[in-house]
This record gives C-alpha cells, sequence and structure tokens, in this order.
C-alpha cells in the first residue's frame, strides 16, 4: 500500500502514502501505482512537462530517453517472473513491465505500476556502497538500469541450456520423436523472440545516455552506464 519511498543520503529512507507528507527536499523519489490526480500534482510540484506526465499516465512502453530543458525522462521496460504467458510449452514467459525514470541535475524520481524488485536492490546497494561517497541521481539511475538488465539473465540462461539440449537430441530422434521436438523448437523460438523484443531497446537507450546527454552526467556515471 505503500505510494512513496523517499531516498536521503542524510536521512535514510521514508514512506509515506500521502504526497503532502514528503519532505521539502528529497533525493530519490519512488511513485508506486500513481492515480491521476498523483501525476498531476508530481507535475506541478516538479515542474514535469505535461507530455512526461502523459506518458506515464497512458502507460506508453516506447523505450526510449528524451531531453527536456530541466530532465532527461527515461522509459524501459523490465519483467517480472511471475508466471502469466508461457511459450509452445506451457513454461512461463516473463511479463514485461514499464519503470518511467526523471532524472534531474540534483534529484531523481522514478515511477512504476506495480512493486518491484529494482528499488529494494538498488537501496540496498546505496547502503553498501555509500561509505565511497559520491552519491548522485544519476549513479542512481545507472544501478537501475543495471539491475533491469540484470533481470532478464535466469530468462537468457534458459535458453542456453535449451538451445544446448536441442542441440544434442535433433540428431539423434528417431522419426517419431521429432514432433516433439518441433514443439520444442517452435517454443524456443517463441521465448527467443519475446526477450529480443524486450532487450533490442534498450541499446538504443543507452546509446542515447552515453552518447547525447553527457553533459548531464557525472563522468564516473558515464562508466558504469557503458558497461551495462
Amino acid at each position: 500500500d505503500i505510494k512513496y519511498t523517499v531516498y536521503s543520503p542524510d536521512s535514510g529512507i521514508a514512506q509515506t502514502k500521502v504526497l503532502g507528507e514528503l519532505p521539502e527536499k528529497t533525493f530519490w523519489l519512488d511513485l508506486n501505482k500513481p492515480s491521476p490526480e498523483e501525476l498531476r500534482q508530481l507535475g506541478h510540484r516538479f515542474k514535469i512537462h505535461p507530455l512526461t506526465i502523459e506518458d506515464i499516465q497512458v502507460l506508453d512502453d516506447r523505450e526510449k530517453c528524451e531531453m527536456f530543458e530541466d530532465y532527461l525522462f527515461i522509459c524501459v521496460r523490465t519483467v517480472d517472473q511471475t508466471p502469466t504467458l508461457v511459450d509452445g510449452l506451457g513454461r512461463p514467459l516473463p511479463i514485461p513491465v514499464n519503470v518511467y525514470i526523471i532524472l534531474f541535475k540534483d534529484f531523481i524520481l522514478t515511477v512504476h505500476s506495480g512493486p518491484l524488485p529494482h528499488i529494494p536492490h538498488v537501496l540496498r546497494r546505496i547502503d553498501q556502497d555509500r561509505r565511497f561517497g559520491g552519491l548522485t541521481p544519476d549513479w542512481i539511475m545507472y544501478t537501475i538500469l543495471d539491475d533491469v538488465v540484470d533481470e532478464f539473465m535466469p530468462s537468457i540462461r534458459i535458453m542456453e541450456l535449451e538451445s544446448d539440449s536441442i542441440e544434442d537430441l535433433v540428431m539423434v530422434l528417431s522419426q517419431s520423436d521429432r514432433h516433439e521436438m518441433l514443439r520444442r523448437i517452435g517454443a524456443a523460438r517463441k521465448r527467443v523472440v519475446h526477450l529480443m523484443r524486450l532487450l533490442k531497446p534498450k541499446i538504443d537507450v543507452m546509446k542515447s545516455l552515453t552518447k547525447r546527454n553527457e553533459d548531464r552526467l557525472q563522468a564516473h556515471t558515464r562508466t558504469y552506464l557503458r558497461d551495462i
């Protein structure tokens, strides 16, 4: 039921259900399941362009990095591992979920339409790394994107194992067993296409961040982004 999670290097983590209870100064604000009215209030409070608010409200799933006068607007698709989609053999496929990031010079806002593992993952990573100092909003953006990409690794590993298994078996099967193998190949193809659709747009997002918006990012953050 928590709507707002706020993080500040000075005061740590705070959570609230009401926008009016937020502190005056915030470093990272995460919003879960916003209503149209809450988005309108956020847009007014942080001077966010109406086009950005509209994209979030309609759940626009085009992965992109857009430059506005005071901030960068980034949309990426992560995955929910809850099995509601299946391939041709009834095995679960990862479900796409939108994550919206609004990056100001001294502040970062993240918005999503349901609980995500990335937020607690990043908060734990901040807690582990804060002794090094130098925590910036663009570094938080990097850790979120890095965690989003990592979320695909189990699905990729499954496809690697399935491809190896098909390769080993296809040459030794009898004629009667080949129909089942064709079903496995079809299911594997569906999984590959599904993952490609989710992963390929991220290349353009990363290129835009690292090549067209260098002046808005810290030098050390650009190094980490290239690693993704």
